[in-house]
């Protein structure tokens, strides 16, 4: 039997300099899934605040590309800050090539369910699902920015007689 090789990593820091801690932070693996970060980009995020891939320069990596490509002797000592609009950029990186991928359609499809009961069948078909992630991939860093921001996807708007007048009265004449 070998046992394993430990190695002590420095403690994740937060944007003022101070410990990570779960007292002022939503910082626990549950409170980042609440959000919409998706495991792949949560763990590529945090590798890397503590190992540089080399020359490569790559910075997204797929959980086996990070197995092959991962070191101890890469790992450095500084002192890593946890930073939530980079967090955001590797979920939305991630989010694209889920998408390119095509796994992410199923869970948008449970997501439009749960937001929008009732959706029609048709607005849950995959076409229709990934020709709604093609409009909005470019825009969202979370899956559920998908149903908030587009939203009008599912819902019908609500619109007054009065108000279509105005707006096709300044709109036409």
């Amino acid at each position: 039997w070998t046992p394993p090789t430990f190695a002590h990593l420095p403690l994740l820091l937060n944007k003022t300099g101070g410990k990570l801690s779960k007292r002022n932070e939503d910082v626990s693996v549950e409170d980042f899934r609440g959000r919409g970060v998706l495991g792949s980009a949560l763990v590529n995020y945090i590798v890397l605040l503590g190992w540089s891939p080399g020359p490569s320069g790559s910075r997204i990596f797929g959980m086996d590309e990070l197995i092959e490509a991962f070191s101890l002797e890469e790992v450095n000592r500084n002192k890593p800050v946890v930073d939530p609009d980079q967090i955001a950029w590797f979920n939305r990186e991630h989010l694209k090539g889920e998408f390119r991928s095509g796994s992410l359609v199923n869970d948008l499809r449970e997501l439009v369910r749960k937001t929008f009961v009732g959706a029609s069948e048709e607005s849950l078909d995959s076409s229709y699902l990934n020709r709604v992630l093609d409009v909005l991939i470019e825009r969202i860093h979370y899956l559920p920015d998908v149903v908030r921001l587009g939203n009008y996807f599912w819902i019908d708007p609500k619109v007054s007689r009065d108000q279509l007048s105005s707006v096709l009265t300044d709109f036409c004449c």
